[in-house]
């Protein structure tokens, strides 16, 4: 049994949001003072004039995030063995988790508009799970070695949730921990949700000379998730493998190698991984004013799916173990080929009934690729000793489907859109094709000339007319490589990691703009180096900064297929952008490579010799110096963005750095 219990307190970092300090921090006039009145306290409560943006540094500062969060996980089992080789093995598992979060906004800040307020929110959440198995073992003559095994398996998890608001209180003394100190109360919220899960399984293992081996596989589960008509599903697997380095004819080379395996194996899994009660109709409560009184009701919000069934995946592996000189090296390698069919999809129906979407089985997803590891001693000495270990692995996929579901243009360009034939996380951007070299506003092949063409289509079939396919958010290739050295008493252990075949988009330039540049804002540096006259599109990609008083700006604040500027009385093209400055951002211009490497982390230790802990009371004592994200190197277009950043939203806080010193003691 194990139990923790963590405090943390968070600001308010989210990049999304007009509050997140880091998107305040960015946009908000640096010459702003964060005082008002640096000697009472008094912060400047918005960045005025220019953008309305709340004070990043009060904001982290005096609103307080609080979280506290309880875990125990604990198992206990009973094993009998009431027949010679049977035994049967009862089990029960629990995690049982317990979060309270705790939020206060003072009056002294923006958000709160001078009214302080406070939300207490708790969540208590029971996971247990249930085994009973049974195995024969038989081994005959030394030479067939069996074993069987059939059990059954539930679980079930249990989830409760409660908040609690108020505000207007009559100071910050208390925060949180008196709701009943406001003088108004919000509408309070409570939830409970639970799913289980049951399994019956069985196997089958059977080896010859412990050489030869075979096993197969079989288990039927059923999700409470699913429809009536398919909670449970049948997943079968099999598997053969062949120890080589037992052979005879290997032992003349039993000295370099001492292992050598090959293995394949073929079969299905099955994937629950979708809302608790996507199946069934539901209802959602709310509230409407009927004859000038506050009425209480519920609607429907989901349309039920009766045939709502497992996405089931089917995967065939083949591979190698190979051990050398005595295990001091070793290298496995695998390759796998797996379909993935009924699909987990959202589909957007017609809101007639006050329903847009609901999820059903649609597509299927095939992944193919291969993953080598190396680890050993490359150097071993009495005093001096050098272990590696590395991984890489190659992933390529493919989506197979006639996606039901309207995609928008964000989801194009983001890529969240699910394209047949496309591998998942392919975004889109705009052909860049230079800057104007009259005005300095960047030019793109948009079709504005043969907009016609456009008439009658789909967004679906304009994006790949207009739009570029700018590759994938996600790696072709990725890995580690890990190396510890050992001196005696020291060790030094680095931790590398890597990634290649990602595309990145740069953080938006023009978005916060577009409106015009004001002294109020902050904006970035790399305008200095913006076209200002002609023949400056000789030297850069950056475009003229247009003004709203511009002659010009009308022509590009709108672009030609926004609903608010169609061409001719329902033109009939479907929005593809909404001005030029988007595109610019969104453009292929800006995509640069994700490609990095990562000095993940850094351990230095050393442990005190034995002969100095005999007049202690301790067995064992280190001391170690470790750090993390220590440092990343990427494309230099990057500018300080973490490749993991990428500038599909607003910009958020880069991974940073960390430093821990510890001391390890045993008695």
């Amino acid at each position: 049994m194990s139990g923790t219990h963590t405090i943390s307190r968070t600001s308010a970092t989210d990049v999304g949001g007009r509050d997140g300090v880091v998107n305040g921090a960015l946009k908000m006039n640096p010459i702003q003072s964060v005082y008002a009145n640096e000697e009472t306290g008094e912060y400047t409560p918005t960045n005025d004039p220019g953008l309305l943006i709340p004070n990043p540094v009060a904001t982290a500062k005096e609103e307080i995030y609080n979280n506290a969060t309880t875990r125990v996980l604990g198992d206990v089992y009973a094993e009998w063995e009431f027949l010679k080789d049977l035994k049967l093995k009862v089990s029960l598992g629990m995690d049982i988790m317990y979060l309270k979060q705790n939020k206060y906004t003072p009056s002294n800040i923006y958000q709160s508009l001078g009214i302080a307020s406070a939300k207490v929110g708790v969540n208590r959440s029971i996971n247990w799970l249930n085994e009973n198995i049974l195995t024969w073992n038989k081994t005959f003559k030394d030479i067939h070695s069996l074993n069987i095994l059939g059990g059954f398996t539930i679980q079930r998890n249990n989830v409760e949730s409660v908040t609690g608001a108020s505000s207007n209180f009559v100071n910050d003394v208390m925060k949180y921990n008196n709701l009943g100190a406001g003088s108004i109360y919000d509408k309070p919220e409570s939830s409970a949700t639970q799913w289980s899960l049951m399994s019956y399984l069985a196997r089958i293992n059977y080896s010859l000379y412990d050489r030869y081996l075979f096993s197969v596989n079989g288990r039927v589960d059923g999700s409470s998730r699913f429809g009536g008509n398919n909670k449970y599903g049948f997943f079968p697997s099999g598997s053969v493998a062949w120890r080589i380095s037992e052979e005879g004819f290997m032992e003349p080379v039993k000295a370099v190698i001492n292992n050598l395996k090959l293995r394949t194996s073929y079969g299905f899994t099955g994937n629950t991984e979708i809302g608790v009660y996507e199946s069934l109709a539901t209802l959602e409560s709310n509230s409407w004013t009927i004859g000038n009184q506050l009425v209480s009701g519920f609607y429907p919000n989901r349309i039920p799916n009766p045939d709502l069934k497992w996405e089931k995946t089917g995967q065939f592996d083949i591979g190698f173990d190979l051990g050398l000189f005595n295990n001091r090296l070793r290298l496995t390698a695998d390759y796998y080929y797996k379909k993935t069919t009924d699909l987990f999809t959202n589909v957007d129906v017609s809101p007639i009934n006050g329903i847009t979407s609901y999820i059903m089985n649609n597509g299927d997803m095939l992944n193919k690729g291969f993953s080598i590891s190396l680890n050993g001693y490359p150097v071993k000495t009495k005093n001096f000793r050098w272990y590696m270990s590395t991984y890489y692995s190659v992933n390529l996929n493919k989506v197979q489907t006639d996606d039901a579901r309207n995609y928008n243009l964000n989801d194009y360009l983001n890529g969240t859109a699910v394209v047949s034939g496309q591998p998942i996380s392919t975004f889109y951007s705009y052909k860049f094709l230079g800057l104007n070299p009259q005005n300095g506003a960047p030019m793109f092949d948009d079709w504005e000339d043969r907009w016609h063409l456009l008439q009658g289509k789909t967004l679906d079939e304009v994006v790949p007319m207009i739009l570029v396919n700018s590759g994938t958010r996600d790696p072709k290739f990725s890995g580690d490589l890990n190396n510890t050295f050992t001196y005696k008493n020291w060790s030094l252990s680095l931790n590398f990691s890597y990634s290649l075949g990602s595309k990145v988009r740069l953080f938006e330039m023009y978005g916060p703009i577009i409106n015009g540049i004001s002294a109020a804002a902050n904006v970035r540096e790399e305008f200095l180096d913006r076209w200002q006259v002609p023949g400056d599109e000789k030297y850069t990609v950056y475009p003229l900064i247009i003004s709203p008083s511009s002659p010009d700006y009308e022509h590009y604040r709108l672009h030609y297929s926004a609903p608010q500027r169609a061409v001719g009385p329902n033109s009939g093209v479907p929005a593809f952008a909404n001005n030029v400055w988007q595109m610019y951002d969104d453009s292929d211009l800006r995509v640069v490579s994700g490609n990095y490497l990562k000095l993940q982390s850094l351990s230095f230790s050393y442990r005190l010799n034995d002969r100095l802990l005999r007049k202690t009371p301790f067995t064992q004592l280190s001391i170690s110096f470790n750090t993390h994200n220590c440092f990343t190197i990427s494309a230099k277009e990057l500018r300080g963005q973490d490749p993991s950043q990428a500038g599909f939203a607003d910009a958020g806080l880069s991974i940073r750095p960390s430093y821990t010193i510890g001391l390890n003691v045993s008695f």
